[in-house]
């Protein structure tokens, strides 16, 4: 199943994403932004950033009371 990673700054949602979990739980999600103006380019999300991270978990139907 996968997992849904929230990223804050400054307690205000700044990114959402869903990656896959392999086989063995590992996961991996990597992501840059850039702002290019007149030719200088800014990395976004430079900075200290909050971030969370939640297992997607399914249940069977059958199994709710």
């Amino acid at each position: 199943y996968p997992v849904i990673i929230q990223i804050f700054k400054n307690n205000d949602a700044v990114h959402f994403a869903q990656t896959d979990v392999n086989q063995d739980g590992t996961y991996e999600y990597k992501f840059r932004v850039l702002h290019s103006e007149n030719g200088y380019t800014k990395k976004i999300f430079d900075g200290d950033y909050s971030v969370t991270i939640f297992k997607v978990v399914y249940l069977k139907q059958g199994n709710l009371i």
